[in-house]
Protein backbone atom coordinates (compact mmCIF):
# COMPACT_ATOMS: atom_id res chain seq x y z
CA UNK A 1 0.00 0.00 0.00
CA UNK A 2 0.98 3.65 -0.13
CA UNK A 3 0.57 5.94 3.20
CA UNK A 4 2.16 9.44 3.33
CA UNK A 5 4.35 11.13 5.63
CA UNK A 6 1.97 13.05 8.02
CA UNK A 7 4.51 15.64 8.32
CA UNK A 8 5.17 16.79 4.55
CA UNK A 9 2.93 14.55 2.67
CA UNK A 10 5.78 12.59 0.99
CA UNK A 11 4.29 9.41 -0.47
CA UNK A 12 6.20 5.75 0.25
CA UNK A 13 4.94 2.29 -0.77
CA UNK A 14 5.16 0.01 1.89
CA UNK A 15 4.06 -3.94 2.31
CA UNK A 16 0.76 -4.72 3.57
CA UNK A 17 2.01 -5.74 7.11
CA UNK A 18 3.44 -2.56 8.09
CA UNK A 19 0.32 -1.68 9.36
CA UNK A 20 0.40 -0.29 12.63
CA UNK A 21 3.92 0.32 12.68
CA UNK A 22 5.98 3.48 13.58
CA UNK A 23 8.66 4.52 10.91
CA UNK A 24 10.55 7.80 9.96
CA UNK A 25 10.62 10.22 6.82
CA UNK A 26 13.29 10.06 4.81
CA UNK A 27 12.67 13.88 3.76
CA UNK A 28 11.56 15.81 6.92
CA UNK A 29 12.01 13.18 9.70
CA UNK A 30 8.76 13.19 11.18
CA UNK A 31 7.64 9.70 13.04
CA UNK A 32 4.20 8.37 12.12
CA UNK A 33 2.32 5.25 12.70
CA UNK A 34 1.32 3.87 9.07
CA UNK A 35 -2.34 3.35 9.20
CA UNK A 36 -4.28 1.59 5.98
CA UNK A 37 -6.06 5.09 5.34
CA UNK A 38 -2.99 6.81 4.53
CA UNK A 39 -3.16 4.66 1.18
CA UNK A 40 -2.82 7.21 -2.13
CA UNK A 41 -2.33 6.58 -5.66
CA UNK A 42 1.41 8.11 -6.16
CA UNK A 43 3.23 5.19 -8.68
CA UNK A 44 7.09 6.19 -8.16
CA UNK A 45 7.78 6.29 -3.86
CA UNK A 46 10.54 5.33 -2.00
CA UNK A 47 10.63 2.48 0.07
CA UNK A 48 10.01 3.29 3.66
CA UNK A 49 12.38 1.69 6.53
CA UNK A 50 11.73 -1.87 7.75
CA UNK A 51 13.70 -2.29 10.40
CA UNK A 52 10.34 -2.41 12.51
CA UNK A 53 9.10 -5.46 10.68
CA UNK A 54 11.83 -7.75 12.37
CA UNK A 55 10.18 -9.85 15.24
CA UNK A 56 13.75 -10.26 16.06
CA UNK A 57 16.44 -7.99 17.52
CA UNK A 58 18.22 -6.15 14.56
CA UNK A 59 21.77 -6.58 14.05
CA UNK A 60 24.78 -4.78 14.94
CA UNK A 61 24.06 -3.50 18.28
CA UNK A 62 27.41 -2.89 19.36
CA UNK A 63 28.64 -1.81 16.35
CA UNK A 64 26.40 0.86 16.41
CA UNK A 65 26.41 2.03 20.05
CA UNK A 66 30.47 1.44 20.14
CA UNK A 67 31.78 2.83 16.96
CA UNK A 68 29.35 4.79 14.98
CA UNK A 69 27.69 6.68 17.72
CA UNK A 70 30.87 9.13 17.44
CA UNK A 71 30.35 9.44 14.42
CA UNK A 72 27.04 10.81 14.63
CA UNK A 73 28.30 13.08 17.47
CA UNK A 74 30.83 15.11 15.48
CA UNK A 75 29.34 15.76 12.26
CA UNK A 76 29.14 19.67 11.15
CA UNK A 77 25.51 19.38 11.10
CA UNK A 78 25.90 19.29 14.87
CA UNK A 79 27.16 22.47 15.55
CA UNK A 80 24.28 24.36 16.31
CA UNK A 81 22.76 21.04 19.28
CA UNK A 82 26.49 21.40 20.28
CA UNK A 83 26.72 25.33 20.73
CA UNK A 84 22.88 24.91 22.55
CA UNK A 85 23.75 21.86 24.94
CA UNK A 86 27.43 23.55 26.03
CA UNK A 87 26.32 26.98 26.52
CA UNK A 88 23.63 25.30 29.06
CA UNK A 89 26.91 23.52 30.57
CA UNK A 90 28.29 26.96 30.87
CA UNK A 91 25.67 28.75 32.89
CA UNK A 92 24.97 25.91 35.03
CA UNK A 93 29.24 25.59 35.68
CA UNK A 94 29.91 29.62 36.12
CA UNK A 95 26.82 30.30 37.14
CA UNK A 96 25.11 27.86 39.43
CA UNK A 97 26.49 29.13 43.06
CA UNK A 98 25.36 32.44 42.57
CA UNK A 99 22.82 33.79 44.58
CA UNK A 100 21.61 37.64 44.95
CA UNK A 101 19.53 37.27 48.07
CA UNK A 102 20.12 40.16 50.03
CA UNK A 103 18.75 41.72 53.49
CA UNK A 104 16.59 45.06 53.85
CA UNK A 105 15.56 46.80 56.93
CA UNK A 106 12.28 44.80 57.94
CA UNK A 107 12.76 42.19 54.89
CA UNK A 108 14.99 39.85 52.54
CA UNK A 109 15.02 39.90 48.65
CA UNK A 110 15.49 36.58 48.10
CA UNK A 111 17.26 36.15 44.59
CA UNK A 112 19.03 32.63 44.09
CA UNK A 113 19.77 33.07 40.54
CA UNK A 114 22.14 30.09 41.17
CA UNK A 115 19.42 27.88 41.32
CA UNK A 116 17.17 29.07 39.11
CA UNK A 117 20.01 28.79 36.51
CA UNK A 118 21.33 25.40 37.61
CA UNK A 119 17.05 23.81 37.09
CA UNK A 120 16.63 25.64 33.28
CA UNK A 121 20.05 24.65 32.48
CA UNK A 122 19.53 20.87 34.02
CA UNK A 123 16.56 20.74 31.81
CA UNK A 124 18.08 21.95 29.18
CA UNK A 125 20.70 19.09 28.83
CA UNK A 126 17.81 16.50 30.18
CA UNK A 127 15.54 17.77 27.13
CA UNK A 128 18.86 17.29 24.77
CA UNK A 129 19.20 13.81 26.13
CA UNK A 130 15.71 13.00 26.16
CA UNK A 131 15.21 13.87 22.56
CA UNK A 132 18.25 11.94 21.58
CA UNK A 133 16.93 8.91 22.93
CA UNK A 134 13.60 9.19 21.33
CA UNK A 135 15.12 9.78 17.82
CA UNK A 136 17.04 7.17 17.84
CA UNK A 137 14.92 4.97 19.10
CA UNK A 138 12.84 6.05 15.86
CA UNK A 139 16.06 5.94 13.33
CA UNK A 140 17.21 9.04 13.61
CA UNK A 141 20.84 9.21 13.62
CA UNK A 142 21.30 12.79 14.02
CA UNK A 143 21.61 15.22 17.03
CA UNK A 144 18.43 16.45 18.19
CA UNK A 145 17.65 20.09 16.21
CA UNK A 146 17.73 22.76 19.26
CA UNK A 147 15.10 24.70 17.81
CA UNK A 148 12.51 22.34 18.81
CA UNK A 149 12.69 23.21 22.31
CA UNK A 150 11.10 26.33 21.13
CA UNK A 151 10.89 29.78 22.86
CA UNK A 152 9.00 31.45 25.77
CA UNK A 153 6.29 29.56 28.06
CA UNK A 154 6.41 26.41 25.50
CA UNK A 155 10.57 26.70 26.45
CA UNK A 156 9.64 26.20 30.32
CA UNK A 157 7.09 23.89 29.46
CA UNK A 158 9.65 21.14 28.03
CA UNK A 159 12.39 22.29 30.60
CA UNK A 160 10.25 21.36 33.46
CA UNK A 161 9.01 18.66 31.31
CA UNK A 162 12.50 17.41 31.14
CA UNK A 163 13.47 17.93 34.71
CA UNK A 164 10.34 15.78 35.70
CA UNK A 165 10.84 12.60 34.14
CA UNK A 166 14.59 12.18 35.06
CA UNK A 167 13.37 12.90 38.75
CA UNK A 168 10.56 10.40 37.65
CA UNK A 169 12.74 8.11 36.15
CA UNK A 170 15.33 7.62 38.86
CA UNK A 171 12.98 7.64 41.65
CA UNK A 172 10.83 4.88 40.11
CA UNK A 173 13.69 2.45 39.78
CA UNK A 174 14.90 3.57 42.97
CA UNK A 175 11.45 2.66 44.71
CA UNK A 176 11.50 -1.06 44.71
CA UNK A 177 14.72 -1.37 46.30
CA UNK A 178 14.30 1.70 49.16
CA UNK A 179 11.45 -0.01 50.13
CA UNK A 180 12.87 -3.69 50.54
CA UNK A 181 16.29 -1.73 52.49
CA UNK A 182 13.63 0.12 54.93
CA UNK A 183 11.69 -3.61 55.55
CA UNK A 184 15.38 -4.68 55.84
CA UNK A 185 16.24 -1.63 58.42
CA UNK A 186 13.39 -2.04 60.48
CA UNK A 187 13.98 -5.54 61.57
CA UNK A 188 16.81 -5.93 64.47
CA UNK A 189 19.71 -7.04 62.28
CA UNK A 190 22.14 -4.57 61.10
CA UNK A 191 22.15 -3.73 57.60
CA UNK A 192 25.86 -3.15 56.56
CA UNK A 193 26.95 -0.24 54.52
CA UNK A 194 27.52 -2.94 51.47
CA UNK A 195 24.04 -3.75 50.88
CA UNK A 196 23.02 -0.81 51.08
CA UNK A 197 25.38 0.40 48.47
CA UNK A 198 24.06 -2.75 46.30
CA UNK A 199 20.76 -1.75 46.78
CA UNK A 200 21.49 1.68 45.23
CA UNK A 201 23.38 -0.14 42.41
CA UNK A 202 20.72 -2.32 41.61
CA UNK A 203 18.21 -0.18 41.58
CA UNK A 204 20.42 2.93 39.31
CA UNK A 205 20.56 -0.44 37.18
CA UNK A 206 17.34 0.16 35.95
CA UNK A 207 17.72 3.73 35.65
CA UNK A 208 18.55 3.35 31.62
CA UNK A 209 15.53 1.56 30.84
CA UNK A 210 12.46 3.48 32.83
CA UNK A 211 14.23 6.30 31.29
CA UNK A 212 13.60 4.79 27.73
CA UNK A 213 9.98 4.06 28.74
CA UNK A 214 9.21 7.66 29.59
CA UNK A 215 10.82 9.15 26.69
CA UNK A 216 10.02 6.58 23.89
CA UNK A 217 6.92 4.53 24.65
CA UNK A 218 3.53 5.34 23.46
CA UNK A 219 2.41 6.77 26.68
CA UNK A 220 4.47 7.46 29.25
CA UNK A 221 2.63 5.72 32.19
CA UNK A 222 3.71 2.81 30.39
CA UNK A 223 6.83 3.12 32.32
CA UNK A 224 4.71 2.35 35.26
CA UNK A 225 4.16 -1.45 34.33
CA UNK A 226 6.56 -3.44 35.57
CA UNK A 227 7.01 -5.93 32.95
CA UNK A 228 7.89 -3.03 30.41
CA UNK A 229 10.96 -2.54 32.03
CA UNK A 230 12.00 -6.12 33.34
CA UNK A 231 11.31 -7.52 30.24
CA UNK A 232 14.08 -6.26 28.11
CA UNK A 233 16.30 -6.52 30.70
CA UNK A 234 16.08 -10.24 31.07
CA UNK A 235 15.75 -10.55 26.79
CA UNK A 236 18.79 -8.47 26.44
CA UNK A 237 20.75 -8.48 29.75
CA UNK A 238 24.53 -8.71 27.84
CA UNK A 239 23.46 -5.64 25.80
CA UNK A 240 21.71 -4.10 28.25
CA UNK A 241 24.75 -4.32 30.85
CA UNK A 242 26.85 -2.49 28.25
CA UNK A 243 24.24 0.46 28.29
CA UNK A 244 23.96 0.67 32.15
CA UNK A 245 27.65 0.56 32.22
CA UNK A 246 28.22 3.76 30.08
CA UNK A 247 25.21 5.60 31.43
CA UNK A 248 27.07 4.45 34.97
CA UNK A 249 30.48 6.12 33.48
CA UNK A 250 28.90 9.13 32.51
CA UNK A 251 27.01 10.19 35.45
CA UNK A 252 30.21 9.31 37.43
CA UNK A 253 31.99 11.48 35.48
CA UNK A 254 29.64 14.19 36.02
CA UNK A 255 29.55 13.97 39.54
CA UNK A 256 33.62 13.99 39.97
CA UNK A 257 34.13 17.04 38.00
CA UNK A 258 33.10 20.25 40.47
CA UNK A 259 31.26 23.20 38.99
CA UNK A 260 33.20 26.59 39.37
CA UNK A 261 31.32 27.25 42.79
CA UNK A 262 33.14 24.35 44.56
CA UNK A 263 36.60 25.57 43.95
CA UNK A 264 38.38 27.47 46.11
CA UNK A 265 39.11 30.69 44.30
CA UNK A 266 41.22 28.76 41.57
CA UNK A 267 43.71 29.56 38.81
CA UNK A 268 42.54 30.14 35.37
CA UNK A 269 44.07 26.67 34.33
CA UNK A 270 42.32 25.23 36.86
CA UNK A 271 38.74 26.62 36.32
CA UNK A 272 39.53 26.42 32.67
CA UNK A 273 40.43 22.30 33.56
CA UNK A 274 37.53 21.65 35.22
CA UNK A 275 34.75 22.88 32.59
CA UNK A 276 36.59 21.52 30.08
CA UNK A 277 36.12 18.05 32.06
CA UNK A 278 32.21 18.79 32.28
CA UNK A 279 32.04 19.48 28.19
CA UNK A 280 33.63 15.93 28.23
CA UNK A 281 31.45 14.66 30.35
CA UNK A 282 28.36 16.16 28.49
CA UNK A 283 29.71 14.13 25.52
CA UNK A 284 29.82 10.79 27.47
CA UNK A 285 26.33 11.22 28.21
CA UNK A 286 25.30 11.95 24.58
CA UNK A 287 27.15 8.61 24.04
CA UNK A 288 25.21 6.40 26.50
CA UNK A 289 22.10 8.24 25.79
CA UNK A 290 22.31 7.62 22.31
CA UNK A 291 23.01 3.81 23.20
CA UNK A 292 20.01 4.04 25.42
CA UNK A 293 18.03 4.81 22.20
CA UNK A 294 20.39 2.24 20.08
CA UNK A 295 18.86 -0.35 22.53
CA UNK A 296 15.56 0.51 21.93
CA UNK A 297 15.60 0.66 18.22
CA UNK A 298 17.49 -3.43 18.44
CA UNK A 299 15.45 -4.61 21.14
CA UNK A 300 12.24 -3.17 20.27
CA UNK A 301 10.68 -6.60 19.93
CA UNK A 302 10.97 -7.18 23.35
CA UNK A 303 9.15 -3.62 24.15
CA UNK A 304 5.59 -3.55 22.91
CA UNK A 305 4.77 -0.24 24.62
CA UNK A 306 7.69 1.71 22.17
Amino acid sequence: MNVDCTGCNKTYTVPDSHAGKKVQCKMCGSIFTISPEQASDYENPEPADEQYTNDTPLPGFYTAALRDSWKVLFRCSNLKFMVFIFAAVAFKFFIGHVDLSATFPGFRLQMPIGQITTVIAYGCVFWCYMRLIEDTVYGVDEMPDSDDINSGFAFFGNVIKADYFFIVAFILSQLPFILLLTMLMSTPVPVPALVRITFLVAGFFLFPMMLLNLTASESPWLAFVPANTLRPIAKAFKPYTLVFLLVAAAVIAQILIPDYGRLDSPPMIIAASAFLGELIAVLLMLFAMRAVGLFGRHYDCYMPQL
